[in-house]
């Protein structure tokens, strides 16, 4: 999922199976960064460590599981579009590139995603001024019981239902996503819905801004995500099970589009397109949003305790920030900020607002005196423009 809601440092987000996200560059601004000529493979970190330079010690990140491992390992994107939309030849355009580009054999190499097919579905009717999840998988059935679109085969099902709409739509997502586009609401999310007894895997793409690339940034993010969880449980494919003394509990971010949606999108070719996690590279210390762009130094922080702390009501707890890169570069800046749906707003006092690979900030975390038993409060501490990492405290 895509959520548009913002901070200082970057665009935050809501997931679960239902997966939203931004892709937002620092400022807020919703371009996603400069074009570069293409994307980079992501083997490899895209800066090289000056002769005697090391990142400073720092914690791992949490693993991706594979769940029951369901991916789409060959996805066959249809591009829903309807009469009168405006982007409809871009679109097409767009979806016919992105199941054979190298953006996405780079996100879905470490999850047995290749390149897939793309076809284009025109609707004949214009789009609704308002719509509903419910309607819209409504909608879907609908084409495929009128022969529109195709009907998910029984077996090997490689098909993701997205279905773009204009800027003259309001779409009201399910589960809690209320009104996208709006200040706190979702750019985008992808689902399951049933045709019969039959899964499939859709997505919802609106038009939020008058740029293209958000649209294509965004139809990106949801078409990685499902293909790599397409389905609910029991059969699931990867996110990652944060433990409950792990601080990535506070950390909604769970699928491998998510956890990079704050990074700068990247320009493969023409078109512009949301980086999304490497379990390889985030396992071996590197960038792990990729593709990655020439010459980005990743940056990062590490906690200790690097464990959820209890504290009453009231109380407080210290963490001791340690900065690590992937290359020498200059003092970065650090903020913390409240993760969305924590579940109360705790206090958060940095004894700096800058770092460097090996040095070290203290971060206090106070529990509100309301704040009730079994409740954690968490934030994100930003690095630089995009990476964070999250600190959480729970009430005792």
């Amino acid at each position: 999922m895509r959520d548009d809601s913002r901070r200082a440092l970057a665009a935050l987000a809501v997931v679960g199976l239902w997966s939203l996200g931004c892709g937002a560059p620092a400022n807020g601004a919703p371009d996603g960064g400069d074009p570069s000529p293409g994307v980079d493979s992501g083997t490899a970190d895209a800066g090289t460590p000056d002769a005697g330079f090391a990142p400073a010690p720092h914690e791992a990140f949490p693993a991706l599981e594979a769940h029951a491992g369901v991916v789409l390992a060959s996805p066959h994107l249809l591009g829903i579009t309807f009469t009168g939309d405006a982007r409809r030849q871009s679109l097409d355009d767009f979806g016919l590139f992105l199941v054979k580009s190298s953006w996405l054999t780079a996100v879905g190499r470490d999850y047995g995603v290749t390149w897939g097919a793309f076809t284009a579905k025109h609707l004949a009717e214009t789009a609704p001024a308002t719509i509903t999840d419910a309607q819209i998988v409504s909608l879907i059935n609908a084409r495929i019981t009128d022969g529109t679109l195709p009907a998910p085969p029984a077996t090997n099902n490689q098909y993701v239902y997205m279905v773009y709409f204009p800027s003259t739509t309001t779409v009201n997502g399910g589960s809690g996503l209320g009104k996208l586009c709006g200040p706190t609401g979702a750019l985008g999310y992808h689902a399951e819905g049933t045709h019969g007894s039959k899964s499939f895997a859709y997505a919802v793409i609106p038009d939020c801004t008058t740029k293209l690339g958000d649209v294509t940034s965004t139809a990106s993010h949801e078409l990685i995500e499902a293909a790599t969880d397409p389905y609910n449980a029991p059969r699931d494919g990867y996110f990652y099970d944060p433990l409950a003394e792990s601080h990535w509990t506070g950390a909604y971010a769970d699928e491998v589009a998510d956890l990079c949606q704050y990074a700068d999108d990247v320009f493969d070719g023409p078109w512009q397109v949301q980086r999304s996690w490497s379990t390889s590279e985030a396992a071996a210390g590197r960038t792990p949003c990729v593709p990655v762009p020439a010459g980005e130094v990743f940056t990062e922080v590490s906690p200790s305790p690097n464990t959820v702390v209890t504290v009453a009501p009231g109380g407080s707890a210290t963490f001791t920030l340690t900065g690590w890169s992937t290359a020498p570069t200059a003092p970065w800046t650090i903020a913390a900020y409240d993760a969305d749906f924590t579940d109360f707003s705790a206090t958060a006092a940095l004894s700096a607002d800058t770092i460097g690979n090996g040095g070290t900030v203290t971060l206090t975390l106070t529990a509100p005196t309301t704040a009730r038993s079994g409740q954690y409060g968490s934030v994100f501490v930003y690095s630089g423009q995009w990476s964070f990492w999250p600190v959480t405290i729970r009430v005792q």
